[in-house]
């Protein structure tokens, strides 16, 4: 790749040590993990093959961007509560005690 083409290239934020600061959402078919960085955004990540990758897609459909580098799904600031409050029905249910 030539400089110009990096130049060219959204600055995403890219955690260092990716899998030690992800937390997990646990979901009904699946794992989402969860990273969240210090401007507000964050990232998602889960296996494609996973029963929830359908219902996931449509939450975050037009206000994510697949982050080659970090392999993410990355989500600005400002839609990041909104998509987190969209995963709430897809939450495996907790054992009551």
């Amino acid at each position: 790749m030539l400089q110009a083409d990096y130049e060219r290239l959204p600055a995403f934020p890219i955690p260092v040590h990716v899998s030690m600061g992800a937390e997990r959402l646990k979901l009904r078919g699946g794992t989402v993990r969860l990273y969240r960085f210090d401007d507000g955004s964050i990232g998602l990540w889960w296996p494609s093959i996973d029963r929830c990758h359908e219902a996931l897609m449509q939450i975050i459909q037009d206000r994510a961007v697949w982050n080659r580098m970090g392999k993410h799904w990355y989500i600005e600031a400002g839609d990041a509560n909104a998509v987190l409050r969209n995963f709430e029905p897809l939450a495996a249910e907790q054992p009551h005690r």
